[in-house]
């Protein structure tokens, strides 16, 4: 009797734990739609873009939609699809984000409502930054009005100053880009990459130097955590 009593109390807390772990992971939905980008975008960028948006939601409010480059710039080919970020081009343009809903960046900046291009930075080896993040890869985020031309940024103080002329702070608006250990998968998806992160998954294929031949590229961009800089 003690054995059946004891069996149902930890099948009962096995349930229960996998009923919190569900309801912890679904706080956050996704959805993808043919959207195309908003017209506040440069025709220019728009047109590197899949006409496809990830609305990324919380309870009834969307809080993001993402677009994504049809062919990402590579410096090389990826030693595989999830260490594709190690292998972007500073300062290109990766994606398009839309921020609906008041947030925070990846250094808890203040993230206001706008449409920004996403180009890709890395965190300087200059000793101010050490320890800061797990990963020296970012999303940075620049408002889509003082961003219209792809080569109009060619380099890493301009995309900072370009970033960081309408914030608080004075420091550029960032979001954490995580390279993928394993993923099989083949369609966007959210994950939990580290404690009290949460990221879009993105499935997405460059190339060197505007080759033809493509490469698959899987990398997550967080939009809910933070580091301590």
């Amino acid at each position: 009797m003690l054995t059946k009593i004891r069996t149902s109390f930890f099948l009962a807390a096995g349930v229960l734990l996998a009923s919190a772990q569900w309801t912890f992971a679904a706080d956050f939905g996704l959805k993808t739609s043919e959207t195309q980008p908003p017209e506040s975008v440069s025709a220019e960028i728009a047109a590197t873009l899949e006409p496809k948006a990830y609305e990324i939601s919380k309870g009834d409010k969307i809080l993001y939609r993402f677009w994504f480059g049809k062919s990402l710039q590579l410096a090389a080919k990826p030693e595989s699809a999830g260490k594709g970020v190690e292998q972007f081009v500073q300062p290109s343009v990766i994606g398009l984000v839309e921020v609906l809903e008041e947030h925070r960046d990846y250094r808890d900046d203040e993230l206001f409502e706008n449409v920004f291009t996403i180009r890709y930075g890395i965190r300087p080896n200059d000793g101010n930054h050490l320890g800061s993040s797990d990963f020296r890869h970012f999303g940075v985020l620049v408002p889509v009005k003082q961003d219209t031309k792809l080569n109009g940024i060619d380099g890493y103080k301009p995309l900072v100053k370009a970033s960081s002329l309408d914030t608080v702070s004075d420091h550029p608006v960032i979001l954490s880009l995580r390279p993928v250990d394993g993923d099989e998968g083949t369609s966007a998806s959210l994950q939990e990459p580290a404690p009290d992160h949460h990221a879009l998954r993105v499935h997405a294929s460059g190339a060197v130097d505007g080759n033809e031949e493509r490469h698959p590229v899987v990398f997550d961009i967080v939009f809910e955590g933070y580091a301590e800089f």
